[in-house]
């Protein structure tokens, strides 16, 4: 449980800069173009995705490590073409600012996945 307790804390600390950031854009009258309804979206949804993703991971941490590995590869699989599905249904669905959204969207993929990995890696090499 100690880990899943800080995975809590490291993802909750991430969503809440982010959200941090997209206030502080919305306020800037030259910036507050950037902040349109579907970025508010993302770093909630992603906070949820890698959470869930990781809390499994690390329950398959605790049998062998051809289940961790199967579990790693197979969610991984899953989420990023259910990610990548959700990011070519927005952008053909007529959201402003396409290229901007695509832009935010796949950073705070790129954010959430490195801190998942690290949280793994870091659980794992402890474990070891």
């Amino acid at each position: 449980m100690k880990g899943i307790s800080k995975i809590y804390v490291k993802f909750s600390l991430l969503t809440a800069l982010l959200y941090i950031l997209i206030f502080f854009f919305s306020q800037s009258p030259s910036l507050s173009h950037l902040t349109s309804l579907p970025v508010w979206f993302i770093p909630g949804f992603y906070g949820l995705v890698f959470f869930a993703h990781s809390a499994i991971l690390l329950k398959a941490s605790k049998g062998s490590p051809q289940e961790f590995v199967r579990a790693f590869m197979g969610l991984t699989s899953i989420k990023l073409f259910v990610l990548l599905g959700i990011l070519v249904v927005l952008l053909f669905g007529g959201i402003p600012r396409p290229k901007l959204f695509a832009l935010w969207y796949l950073g705070c993929y790129f954010l959430y996945s490195s801190l998942a990995v690290l949280s793994l890696y870091r659980h794992l090499k402890n474990k070891a």
